[in-house]
């Protein structure tokens, strides 16, 4: 009720007279601490995942309606125990999603700033819940990680489960059009959920030419993922690879993950694998347990370890969504 009160009076804010059918606000306050053992470093210190959205939608009749979402990162700088900010570090008050589209019998269109295609619908599935995502020994595959950008994007209707995904930039660059290429397939029905996507990426601002003349560098990002639900169990599988042009970088993740569920609790079990081509590859492990004091609060104790370089992790914290 309290929620439903604030959205009115927002609208009333920001809007005139004029009819919203939905507008909602969310979000969550989420902070860690975490203590990283890299034979470097072991004091405690706080991490904060906090962000806040506005949502409306309207009917416009005829099965067709719009949306609009507007996120904003809210992080706080993380501070030492005199309470002056961590070295390297800063407040992240960067957007998240900020997009417009239309949604109707013929699908999905929608243009600004989101996640690619595989981010959001991929490599999420392993996002083992730690607020720090800048660390590099995550579970959730950093290949996919490549930032938003404005793009136009198409999500087809759903036939028995099965739909596809496509989206481009609007950068207003050299490379126009069609340079940045997102594609995505996937499959959801029942305990059954399988996707694979491919993103192209053109570098226009490479220098990889014996002259010195800029030559395009680009970039191939392929991955695909599943999870088969099974009562309180969920175990999910993924593959994601990144090859840049010039034999500059190859790199692969494979994802292990196993989610169970028992009463208000439940356990996560991850395995990462990475091998990178010119360097030695890793292997991250990462075990949580959460309690749900609710459907909105929940409390986590967690542990990762990452082999290559002996960076363990023990994090806990506390998380309120609304």
């Amino acid at each position: 009720m309290k929620k439903t009160l604030v959205a009115l009076a927002v609208a009333g804010i920001v809007a005139a007279p004029a009819a919203f059918a939905d507008v909602t606000i969310s979000g969550q306050v989420k902070v860690t601490v975490a203590n990283t053992d890299d034979n470097k470093t072991g004091e405690w210190g706080p991490g904060f995942d906090n962000y806040i959205y506005f949502k409306a939608s309207e009917d416009l009749g005829n099965g067709m309606s719009a949306f609009a979402e507007m996120g904003f990162d809210t992080d706080s700088a993380p501070e030492d125990k005199d309470g002056n900010p961590v070295s390297g570090t800063s407040a992240n008050s960067a957007s998240k999603d900020q997009k417009v589209g239309l949604k109707g019998g013929f699908g999905t269109v929608v243009v600004g700033r989101m996640e690619t295609l595989m981010e959001g619908a991929l490599s999420s599935r392993f996002d083992d819940g730690m607020s720090n995502h800048a660390n590099d020994n995550q579970l959730e595959s950093s290949i996919t990680n490549i930032g938003r950008v404005n793009a136009l994007a198409y999500v087809s209707p759903s036939f028995n489960g099965f739909h596809v995904a496509a989206a481009t930039t609007l950068d207003g660059s050299e490379q126009g059009i069609s340079e940045h290429i997102d594609l995505l397939a996937a499959y959801d029905n029942g305990p059954i959920s399988i996707a694979a996507g491919y993103t192209m990426l053109d570098d226009d601002n490479g220098d990889d030419s014996a002259d010195g003349s800029e030559e395009d560098k680009g970039q191939d990002r392929m991955g695909v993922a599943g999870s088969y639900t099974m009562g309180p169990a969920k175990v999910s599988l993924g593959y994601f690879s990144v090859d840049v042009d010039k034999g500059e970088e190859d790199t692969s993740d494979i994802i292990a993950r196993l989610d169970y569920k028992f009463g208000n609790n439940s356990i996560l079990v991850g395995y990462k694998s990475t091998e990178d081509k010119g360097a030695s590859g890793e292997d991250v492990t990462s075990l949580k347990f959460t309690h749900h004091f609710s459907k909105r609060t929940a409390a986590w104790i967690g542990y990762r370890d990452k082999e290559l370089d002996d960076a363990n992790v023990t994090h806990f914290g506390l998380v309120h969504k609304f």
